[in-house]
């Protein structure tokens, strides 16, 4: 069954995930995920035979691949050259299925797949022009569909991060870390490093913290 409800998220509220539940006399639900992010957010609105506009990156769209066979499709425009990432979440929001994402070009050429294979979710990069059009394709890796098929698909323009040589560091020091990722270095849509000396919190009072990289 389904039923509607209201989520009211308060403005102090924290990025990250919120587990809920819902219970009667009969027991509780299994927990659900709500994600609150400061990007742009907007729910799935497209007909089947046209791709739906995303506005201007960073933007996160929520959906649904509720039949077999279903290709869900979304259009985007670069405002600027360098490497746009799609990230996937769905296995992480309790979804059963793994997600398959391609990219084409105005022209229809495929220029990026990713296939989520080990039912971890993921994202891709690529190398985007400034002004051009891309068709971002998700469906799953075996076409299947059902109601319970939701994800969050979000896309974003600039450097990504993708791993950190040490991953970790002692509480109250300072270290070198070399940052690899997408743009780091020269922006450009390519895997590159960086050095910064990070320093990292003499306290745990949650659970990450975040840097800015020069």
């Amino acid at each position: 069954r389904e039923v509607a409800g209201r989520v009211r998220v308060l403005p102090t509220a924290s990025p990250g995930f919120v587990r809920w539940q819902v219970a009667n006399a009969n027991g509780a639900s299994s927990v659900g995920t709500i994600v609150l992010s400061s990007d742009t957010e907007i729910i799935e609105s497209r007909s089947r035979d046209l791709p739906q506009p995303l506005p201007n990156p960073p933007v996160a769209v929520s959906g649904r691949l509720s039949r077999l066979t279903e290709v869900d499709r979304y259009e985007l425009t670069a405002t600027r050259e360098g490497p746009v990432t799609v990230e996937l979440m769905a296995r992480q929001l309790g979804s059963g299925f793994q997600g398959a994402i391609e990219i084409h070009d105005c022209a229809g050429r495929l220029i990026a797949d990713f296939a989520d294979t080990q039912g971890l979710d993921g994202c891709l990069t690529f190398a985007a022009q400034q002004g051009e059009r891309y068709l971002i394709s998700l469906h799953d890796v075996d076409f299947r569909g059902d109601r319970s098929f939701v994800y969050r698909l979000k896309v974003t323009e600039g450097p990504r991060f993708v791993t950190a040589i040490p991953f970790g560091g002692q509480l109250g020091t300072e270290q070198e870390v070399e940052f690899i990722g997408y743009g780091l270095a020269t922006g450009a849509a390519v895997l590159e490093s960086i050095r910064q000396v990070v320093r990292f919190p003499s306290e745990t009072a949650s659970e990450r913290f975040s840097i800015t990289l020069d």
